[in-house]
C-alpha cells in the first residue's frame, strides 16, 4: 500500500501544522465546507475557486507552490 497522498486536499492535510504558507492555505481549506472535490484535479480549478472566493495574492502564491510541490510527488 502506497503512502502516498489519495488528492491535493489529502496532501494538503498533511501540512495543517506547519508554520508556513503552504500550512496556512492547509487549515483554510480543512475550515473550508466548500473546497472543490472531485476529480479532475487541477491547478486551474483550486485557483478558480481562491480567486472566486476574493483570496488574497498570499493565499494563491501559496496555492501555486503547493501545487507544485504536490505535482513534483504524483509524476
Amino acid at each position: 500500500m502506497s503512502n502516498e497522498p489519495s488528492n491535493f486536499r489529502a496532501w494538503l492535510m498533511r501540512h495543517v501544522g506547519e508554520q508556513s504558507a503552504i500550512g496556512d492555505l492547509a487549515r483554510d481549506v480543512r475550515d473550508d465546507a466548500e473546497w472543490p472535490e472531485g476529480e479532475p484535479e487541477s491547478f486551474e480549478l483550486y485557483n478558480e475557486y481562491l480567486d472566486s472566493m476574493n483570496a488574497c495574492e498570499g493565499a494563491l502564491d501559496a496555492l501555486e507552490k503547493a501545487w507544485s510541490r504536490y505535482d513534483g510527488i504524483r509524476t
